[in-house]
C-alpha cells in the first residue's frame, strides 16, 4: 500500500461527552434533547410531555450508556436514568 486506504474501508470517529446539568446551567429539556439526538433515540420529558424523537437519525452506528459496576441494570435505559437524575437534582 502506498499510503492510500482501500476503497472499501471506512473510517469512524468516536466521541465521548459527559452531560452533567449540575456543573453547568443547562435546562432539562436541552439535556434530554441532546441525549436523544446523540443516541438516535426517543426520550420524553415527563414534566411537560415533550417528545424528543431522533429515531430517524441514520448516522448513529452505536450508542451505549456506561455506568459504574454496581449500578442497577434498569439505568441502562436512558429514559429511566435521566428521570431519576432529574428527581435527585431537584432534591
Amino acid at each position: 500500500m502506498n499510503g492510500a486506504l482501500p476503497s472499501k474501508r471506512q473510517r469512524y470517529r468516536t466521541r465521548f461527552r459527559t452531560l452533567d446539568g449540575r456543573r453547568i446551567s443547562i435546562p432539562r429539556r436541552e439535556i434530554l434533547s441532546s441525549t436523544a439526538y446523540r443516541s438516535g433515540e426517543e426520550l420524553r420529558d415527563p414534566t411537560d410531555q415533550i417528545i424528543h424523537d431522533y429515531t430517524r437519525k441514520t448516522d448513529v452506528i452505536h450508542n451505549e450508556t456506561i455506568l459504574p459496576k454496581n449500578t442497577p441494570p434498569k439505568y441502562t435505559d436512558r429514559q429511566i436514568l435521566w428521570n431519576t437524575a432529574d428527581i435527585n437534582r431537584k432534591g
